[in-house]
């Protein structure tokens, strides 16, 4: 089976200004059998375990996690009976976190076993500022097998009503911001070739004095071969 996005959202993402040491999000779609679920955790503490009520017994690994001053972490799980709408995931957070972001986006023809291609890359970096649109990238992942599914997450603190347009061929999953001026963006690629892969878009407003961190990390597909992709961007 080729690599695809099976669902680009999973549920309307999580986008909080309250303080809780859990984030939670709800599915409203189901999920495929086989498929593989891919969550996305910010916070300003330490995002440690995710669970569900689903009753299959699905262990979630921590895929990637990265610290700038705010905490953003890639969690997964492989839904080998599929995932029903209404199923509830819960991040908890190491202690209280005053901004709470999730989301999440399944994927099929992943590999079971070991499903990472390259090791996942991370950065920090400190927004300058300047007059809009202002260019990002994210940290920058050659992939070490052919064909993957690329996804490039990027997250801030600092200025309020961030949005962001992904550079082409970058295709944009969320796009999420709130009143305590922090943002998160997630996007993705399906790929050949072992070409280096730097997720990147353009934010509309002022990149002013402000932590940020990204995350870029790969997935490798299963037996099957093929090339192909779907998607849309999730409306939270």
């Amino acid at each position: 089976m080729s690599l695809a996005i099976e669902r680009a959202s999973i549920g309307t993402p999580l986008n909080s200004g309250t303080t809780s040491t859990t984030a939670i999000l709800t599915t409203d779609v189901s999920v495929a059998p086989g498929s593989q679920i891919e969550v996305i955790v910010y916070g300003h503490t330490q995002p440690t375990t995710v669970t569900d009520n689903s009753g299959n017994g699905y262990v979630w690994t921590k895929d990637k996690e990265h610290n700038n001053n705010l905490w953003i972490a890639v969690f997964r799980t492989i839904a080998t009976a599929g995932l029903a709408s209404g199923t509830v995931i819960t991040a908890t957070y190491a202690s209280t976190s005053n901004t709470r972001f999730m989301c999440g986006s399944s994927f099929s023809g992943g590999v079971a076993s070991s499903p990472l291609d390259a090791v996942p890359v991370s950065q920090s970096y400190f927004g300058a500022g300047g007059t809009p649109p202002i260019p990002w990238v994210g940290p920058t992942l050659t992939p070490g097998v052919s064909p993957t599914i690329v996804f490039g997450i990027f997250a801030g603190i600092g200025q309020a009503g961030q949005s962001s347009t992904p550079t082409s061929p970058w295709i944009q999953l969320f796009d999420l911001a709130n009143a305590n001026n922090d943002h998160l963006v997630v996007m993705y690629q399906i790929v050949t070739g072992l070409t280096a892969r730097t997720p990147g878009g353009q934010f509309a407003v002022t990149d002013g004095a402000e932590d940020e961190a990204g995350i870029t990390l790969n997935y490798k597909e299963g037996v099957g071969g093929g090339l192909t992709y779907h998607g849309k961007v999730a409306t939270p």
